[in-house]
Parts: C-alpha cells; sequence; structure tokens
C-alpha cells in the first residue's frame, strides 16, 4: 500500500520558469519562459504555460526552476510526456529526470509546502 499521496496540488498555481534543452535529440539552450505550477509529486510535475510546445510531435525535455525552493534554489530537468489546451494555454505533464537525491529534496519541499497549507495532497 502507498503511504504517500500521489501527488500534491497548489492551493493557488505557483510561478516557475522553465527553458527547452533538448529538442529531438538535439541539444540546445532557449530564453526562459514563464509557466505555473499546478501540481508535483517525486517524480513529476503538471505546469501550464503559454508556449505551445508541439511535444506530440517532438522530444522536448527541459530545465524547470522552482523560485519557491525556501534552502536553496530547486532546477529539475524532465520530459515532456503529454500535452493539452488549457482555456489559452497548454497544459503539460513533466516526468523528472532525477536520482535519489532530488526525490528526497523534492519530498522535503513538498512537506514545507504542506505545513505552509500550499498544497493539498490529491
Amino acid at each position: 500500500r502507498r503511504k504517500e499521496p500521489f501527488r500534491y496540488l497548489f492551493a493557488v498555481p505557483e510561478p516557475c520558469l522553465f527553458q527547452i534543452i533538448e529538442l529531438n535529440g538535439l541539444e540546445l539552450e532557449t530564453r526562459q519562459a514563464p509557466a505555473e505550477l499546478i501540481d508535483w509529486n517525486k517524480s513529476g510535475c503538471k505546469l501550464v504555460a503559454g508556449l505551445d510546445l508541439r511535444s506530440g510531435d517532438n522530444l522536448v525535455r527541459l530545465t524547470i526552476d522552482f523560485p519557491f525552493a525556501e534552502t536553496f534554489p530547486l532546477t529539475v530537468n524532465g520530459e515532456v510526456r503529454w500535452q493539452s489546451d488549457n482555456d489559452g494555454g497548454y497544459l503539460y505533464g513533466i516526468q523528472f529526470m532525477s536520482d535519489d537525491d532530488l526525490k528526497e529534496r523534492v519530498k522535503v519541499e513538498i512537506r514545507r509546502l504542506a505545513a505552509e497549507n500550499r498544497i493539498n495532497a490529491v
């Protein structure tokens, strides 16, 4: 049985920044673009952005900066797994390309945000 919730929903979407680091296997570095974090867990997140990444036709990898991290910046690499239209923008499912240290750091941030009532388990 699972001992912790699958994901955590932000009470108010949290602003974050992302940039494309790889497109169809080609490494690149774009400018950062704004997004809002809708939910997350230790292996991925859901975010909404105004930029159409056309992930249905492309393999897109991103770096996401989470500025709400309390002790030091939290930057995560991830792969866009799915995309859908969302009220004038685009909703993305991101799978983190993470190691055990990152998963532990995300768990620490989840506990802190839950204690501050900024996220709710769903």
